[in-house]
């Protein structure tokens, strides 16, 4: 699924490396293989008394599929998260922190559907080796015992003739691959695929895209809940976002078992805002029932497009409380840093708890509160500062507001180390020893080099300050503490990553770098 420029979403897989992401974004190796199970009892649930590494050898070597179920999806609601972003999986680990945090919060699902994991999409076709698929166990386990429902995405369309026997048979190879650790729940994805058929569906389907997918989808589902009444699927189609009919969607609406629900990111890839009115003219368009996939605050495009990656820590905004009765599910997309995602999600999941009492800000304030810990200031500071999106491109942070204040004092030749602004770059200097000392050691990690990229804002700032403070005051400056600040300068504004504020503080130090302190 992909965030609004053309061609961009084709890109994104060779374009963001490993390389080009920070290091803690790389997803952990599954884990290695474990001795014969012990049985010792059962749970509440009927499952052996085991350790979870163990009942996943069990589920991988059990052919009895229907007797070892994990998913088991009691809401008809499915309100929770997708990672479906471009760029390294997440590992297990975090994954399954962020089950436990879901179920703090009112949210159900997740959907593994990361685009980065070759088995799923550029290798749909091809089963999961077992060192792979151990892998995914565990995280289907783990989902079980925490009542979420695990649900995993497949997306075939980069090269499936969907006509063809033989590549029919391979998909629901690897579903029923992928039924074997216990998934039930599936969402078959078309999006950022080719829009042009195969020449073999051009002779059965002429050039008629939604047919195809439909054909493809129906036939699925009923091979898949002959066997097995408890299969759900999700339907993720070519063209994701709008608010009008178009023949691919008239195409889906006649074609398309009308029981499959689709995924809809609302009037835009990336929408501002989601309204009433947008799901129904959306539903109407479609006829099915909608699943939303929120694309907040997924950030993967910061890499590609700006080449300035950026967090996007602030609350969820912009969606009307009567969407959510209006939808059969509602799905946000996080961040590559999952931890950090955890700001964002803890506000959706408010808000999908109770979309009318829903209130942002007070959301937003516990979540950091919630998640910052020892060092809950710093970390508002850091969010707050982070927190301009698409959904709020103004949002404010510490420096924006002072600014004008601080040019007033300094026509009147005032202290300016008495200003807000002066005391804002302060705080903001010290974010990042604060953090690295109170918070979360692994959330911490996630977002180091935005919390350096602060605190390096902020130091500049009480530098800049310092030597406009003391030209005012008459004194002689030498060029190389000019030089020294200047090359500082010079360093925020063309840092490799950037934060809510930086806008701001850029604009700030241009101007600043006018004044007679700095032209000797």
């Amino acid at each position: 699924m992909r965030s609004g420029w053309t061609g961009v979403g084709a890109m994104a897989v060779a374009i963001i490396s490993l390389a080009m992401l920070h290091p803690w974004t790389q997803g952990a190796k599954g884990p290695s293989a474990v001795g014969p199970v012990a049985h010792a009892g059962a749970d509440a649930h009927g499952y052996p008394k085991v350790s979870r590494a163990q009942q996943t050898q069990a589920i991988l070597r059990r052919s009895d599929t229907a007797a070892f179920r994990v998913n088991s999806p009691a809401s008809t609601y499915w309100a929770g998260v997708v990672e479906g972003f471009y760029g390294p999986t997440w590992s297990n680990r975090s994954t399954i922190q962020v089950f436990k945090f879901m179920t703090q919060h009112h949210l159900n699902t997740f959907v593994y559907a990361p685009k980065n994991d070759a088995y799923l999409r550029a290798s749909w076709n091809q089963p999961y080796p077992k060192s792979a698929l151990t892998h995914l166990a565990q995280l289907a386990i783990a989902a079980r015992g925490l009542h979420i429902n695990f649900v995993v995405s497949i997306s075939p369309g980069l090269s499936i003739v969907y006509s063809n026997p033989k590549d029919r048979a391979q998909l629901l190879m690897k579903i029923n691959q992928l039924k074997s650790i216990g998934v039930q729940s599936f969402m078959l994805s078309f999006d950022d695929i080719p829009e042009t058929l195969d020449p073999t569906d051009q002779a059965v389907y002429g050039n008629n895209l939604g047919a195809a997918q439909s054909a493809l989808a129906n036939y699925v589902l009923k091979q898949e809940t002959t066997v097995d009444p408890a299969f759900h699927m999700i339907f993720t189609p070519t063209v994701y976002w709008g608010d009008h009919a178009n023949p691919y969607w008239d195409n889906l609406r006649q074609d398309l078992n009308p029981r499959v629900p689709v995924v809809w990111t609302g009037p835009r890839v990336l929408s501002t805002t989601i309204t009433v009115q947008d799901v129904q003219l959306a539903r109407q368009a479609l006829g099915h029932p909608l699943v939303i996939w929120d694309n907040y605050p997924v950030n993967d495009y910061s890499y590609v497009m700006y080449h300035r990656p950026q967090l996007f820590m602030g609350p969820l905004v912009g969606r009307q409380a009567g969407v959510i009765h209006r939808v059969q599910g509602y799905l946000m997309n996080p961040m590559l840093q999952p931890l950090a995602s955890e700001v964002a999600l803890w506000t959706a999941g408010t808000f999908l708890h109770d979309p009318v009492g829903y209130k942002p800000s007070l959301s937003w304030t516990h979540a950091i509160a919630g998640i910052g810990g020892k060092s809950d200031a710093a970390f508002k500071i850091f969010c707050e500062d982070s927190s301009a999106s698409y959904l709020d491109p103004n949002a404010t942070n510490t420096v924006a507001p002072e600014v004008s204040a601080f040019w007033q004092t300094y026509q009147q030749h005032g202290n300016l180390k008495s200003t807000s602004l002066y005391h804002a770059f302060q705080a903001m200097s010290q974010v990042n020893t604060q953090l690295a000392q109170g918070l979360n050691p692994r959330l911490y990690q996630e977002i180091k080099p935005w919390a350096q990229q602060l605190s390096l804002e902020g130091s500049t700032g009480v530098a800049v300050i310092g030597l406009l403070e003391h030209s005012l005051e008459g004194g002689s400056i030498s060029s190389s503490r000019v030089n020294a600040v200047a090359a500082t300068a010079s360093q925020v504004v063309h840092a490799p990553n950037t934060l809510g504020v930086t806008a701001a503080v850029d604009q700030w130090i241009s101007q600043a770098q006018t004044m007679p302190a700095f032209s000797g």
